[in-house]
C-alpha cells in the first residue's frame, strides 16, 4: 500500500510518534541525560524502517512539509510542556524552567535497512532534586507513567554518581545507565532513582582504615557505596547465575570472578562473591590476594566488609 497520507506526526509531553498505519508500529525512545545540578536533557525520537524505494521517496517530502512547519509546531509544542510544568511548580515547589528546544528529522541509512527518524528535544532545568550529595529523580512523574509496546526509556547519570535506589528495578543496566523496555506501567512518582556522589581515595586500604584529615570525608562515601553495591548486585544476581555454568566451562576461576566483578559496574562485596560463585571463603581470599598483588583490584575497608573495586 502506498505510503502517502498515512504518515501523521504526534508531538505530546512526553513522547514523539510517527505513526505508520500501512504497515509496521515505529520504535520510540525516550533518552533523559541527567546533569549534576539536576537538570535534564531530553530526546523524544522516533524511528522507523523504510522498507521500499516508494517509503523512502514519500518521507523525503514529508521532510520538506516538516521544514516548513518547524518553527510552528515547535512553539506549539514549547506551550504546551511549559503549560504542564507551571502545573509542576505548583505542586512540587521547585523552580523548573525549560529551553532549547529543538525539532530535528532525516534518513538513516545503514547497510542493511534504511530509517526514518523524527527527534525533539529540550533542557529541562530543575528536573530532579539536588540535596546536598544525591539527586532525587521521579517526584516529576505525577501519576505514573506509561511506556507502549515498541517504547523504550533509557535514563543516564554522570559518572561521578551511583544509583542507590531505583524503582521499578531497570530491564537493563550499563554503567550510568538505566533502560527500560515497553509495554510497562509505573506507578505514581515513578521511575524514581536515587543518585548518591560517589568519590574514593586513591590510597589502598587493608586491614586498619588510615585516612588523612582532608580525606575526612570519605567515611560518608563509603556508608553510601555499601547500599549502592547491595543495590546493583541485587540487580545483577539473577543475570549472572543464569549464565553461571556456561561461564564455568569456558573461563578460569580467577576470570569469572573478574567477569563477575565487570557485571556489577567494577565494584562488588567480597561476601557476595562469595555467596554467588559458591567458592569457599577462603579461596575467594586467596584469589583476590593474588589479584591485588598483580594490581588487578583494589581492597576497601568498609566497617568489618571488604569492598572489591576492579583498577
Amino acid at each position: 500500500l502506498p505510503m502517502k497520507g498515512k504518515i501523521s506526526l504526534i508531538l505530546s509531553l512526553l513522547l514523539i510518534s510517527v505513526s505508520m498505519v500501512n504497515s509496521q508500529e515505529g520504535e520510540d525512545t525516550t533518552h533523559i541525560t541527567v546533569y549534576e545540578d539536576g537538570s535534564a536533557f531530553w530526546e523524544l525520537e522516533t524511528r522507523f524502517e523504510l522498507k521500499t524505494e516508494e517509503d523512502k521517496n514519500f518521507f523525503e517530502e514529508y521532510i520538506v512539509t516538516l521544514e516548513e512547519e518547524k518553527e510552528i509546531l515547535i512553539e506549539e509544542k514549547r506551550m504546551e510542556i511549559e503549560e504542564t510544568i507551571n502545573r509542576l511548580n505548583l505542586t512540587i515547589k521547585r523552580s523548573m524552567t525549560l529551553e532549547n528546544f529543538d525539532l530535528s528529522y532525516g534518513i538513516v541509512e545503514t547497510v542493511t535497512k534504511d530509517y526514518g527518524l523524527v527527534k525533539f528535544q529540550f533542557l529541562w532545568r530543575g528536573f530532579a532534586e539536588r540535596r546536598e550529595d544525591a539527586l532525587l529523580i521521579g517526584d516529576v512523574f505525577l501519576g505514573g507513567y506509561y511506556l507502549n509496546k515498541n517504547e523504550t526509556m533509557i535514563m543516564e547519570f554522570p559518572k561521578s554518581f551511583i544509583y542507590t535506589y531505583v524503582s521499578p528495578l531497570p530491564a537493563e543496566t550499563r554503567p550510568s545507565t538505566l533502560i527500560w523496555y515497553g509495554p510497562k506501567s509505573f506507578d505514581e512518582k515513578e521511575p524514581a532513582v536515587t543518585l548518591s556522589l560517589f568519590e574514593t581515595s586513591e590510597e589502598d586500604v587493608d586491614g586498619g582504615d588510615h585516612r588523612s584529615a582532608e580525606n575526612g570525608g570519605v567515611e560518608r562515601y563509603l556508608v553510601i557505596l555499601l547500599l549502592a553495591v547491595c543495590v546493583i548486585g541485587g540487580v545483577g544476581v539473577v543475570m549472572w547465575r543464569s549464565r553461571k555454568e556456561d561461564s564455568r566451562d569456558i573461563f578460569s576461576d580467577r576470570e569469572l570472578i573478574l567477569d563477575l566483578i565487570r557485571d556489577n559496574n567494577g565494584k562488588m562485596l567480597q561476601n557476595d562473591i562469595v555467596d554467588i560463585t559458591g567458592f569457599s571463603k577462603s579461596k575467594v581470599s586467596q584469589m583476590l590476594n593474588e589479584m591485588r598483588e598483580r594490581g588487578t583490584v583494589k581492597k576497601k575497608k568498609m566497617g568489618r566488609k571488604n569492598l572489591i573495586i576492579l583498577t
